[in-house]
């Protein structure tokens, strides 16, 4: 016959069954807090990958901008460099034009009368090729 007792003796069914049990539920237990764990370990690993693909967002953003603003200040000194040449070139044309024009177009004469100069009563400006005064010419 079974006496309380033997009821729980470590060989009996019942302290089997209620071991196995036991066991099982701290196994299931475990089991559950390594999920967790490596759920919070996933996790975390998500959270570090999306806020460094944040992160290289941003950069490529102002990356982006930067070499926009390279590009157009580029683009703008390029067209103030073809401007400079054109008025460069819009200037030597002019000389070369101002060079080749007869010496009676340059400026109208102009007559200057001067009164200490008794042998002279009469003067006029004269100018070379390019246009640049050479002195007073008597006329009378």
């Amino acid at each position: 016959m079974i006496t309380p007792r033997d009821r729980f003796h470590p060989t009996s069914r019942k302290h089997r069954t209620l071991t196995g049990l036991l066991v099982g539920l701290a196994l299931v237990m475990a089991n559950i807090g390594g999920a967790l764990a490596q759920s919070q370990r996933h996790q975390d690993a998500v959270d570090r990958w999306e806020q460094q693909r944040q992160r290289d967002q941003r950069l490529d953003q102002q990356n982006d901008r930067a070499f926009q603003q390279r590009q157009w200040q580029r683009q703008q000194q390029e067209t103030q460099r073809s401007f400079d040449q054109l008025e460069i070139e819009r200037r030597q044309i002019l000389n070369d034009r101002l060079d080749r024009r007869p010496l009676e177009f340059d400026r109208p004469p102009t007559t200057v009368v001067v009164p200490q100069q008794p042998t002279c009563r009469q003067y006029t400006q004269a100018y070379d090729a390019a246009g640049r005064p050479l002195g007073l010419i008597c006329l009378r």
